[in-house]
């Protein structure tokens, strides 16, 4: 497993990876800095990985580039699962 603190972001906490399984996680927060829940992603490469840990704004990569992503037929690019 690999992690980071998205320490800049408005509403990621951490994220952590699972490259054997290709699944991301993420812990979402409050506008007031707690907890607010964990969700995973299904699907998620090592280079994906990478580009969310380079990224500048982790919050905007996240958004663009999980949350909304669509493959070709309209469904998410990234299976998600609330998990906590």
């Amino acid at each position: 497993m690999q992690q980071i603190e998205c320490t800049k972001s408005s509403n990621l906490q951490w994220a952590r990876y699972f490259p054997d399984e290709q699944r991301l996680e993420i812990d979402f927060k409050r506008a007031d800095g707690s907890f607010a829940s964990t969700y995973e992603y299904q699907d998620f490469s090592s280079m994906d990985w990478e580009r969310f840990v380079e990224s500048d704004s982790k919050g905007q990569w996240f958004a663009y580039h999980v949350r909304n992503a669509k493959k070709p037929d309209g469904t998410p690019k990234y299976p998600a699962r609330k998990i906590k």
